[in-house]
């Protein structure tokens, strides 16, 4: 009977012993769970900011290439202008043009 009550005392404590550590890692699960929410977050944030990086050197590219665009625009109505004014320039017409049109061919 010794050896019967042995074998329960044993056997409770080993059933206490994985209770103890299914707690534990519960525990430690609970306790962790904010800060794998907060990498999870911090990785979507991170994603987000290289995104809007993306656009934004997108915006500023196509915003580079529209101030050249009114550059090569405002030189050409500078050219006109004078044409319409003297009547003679024929020749700044004429080159304005050709850079006017190397200008939308390299674009």
């Amino acid at each position: 009977m010794g050896d019967i009550t042995f074998s329960l005392t044993q056997l409770l404590w080993i059933l206490t012993f994985i209770a103890a550590v299914g707690l534990a890692i519960t525990y430690l699960k609970k306790g962790l769970s904010p800060f794998t929410n907060l990498k999870q977050k911090v990785m979507k944030h991170a994603e987000y900011l290289d995104n809007d990086n993306r656009r934004i050197d997108d915006l500023e590219k196509a915003t580079r290439e529209a101030f050249e665009d009114n550059k090569i625009l405002c030189k050409s109505m500078l050219c006109l202008m004078e044409h319409a004014i003297t009547n003679n320039s024929i020749d700044k017409l004429k080159d304005m043009k050709k850079e006017l049109q190397e200008h939308l061919i390299n674009r």
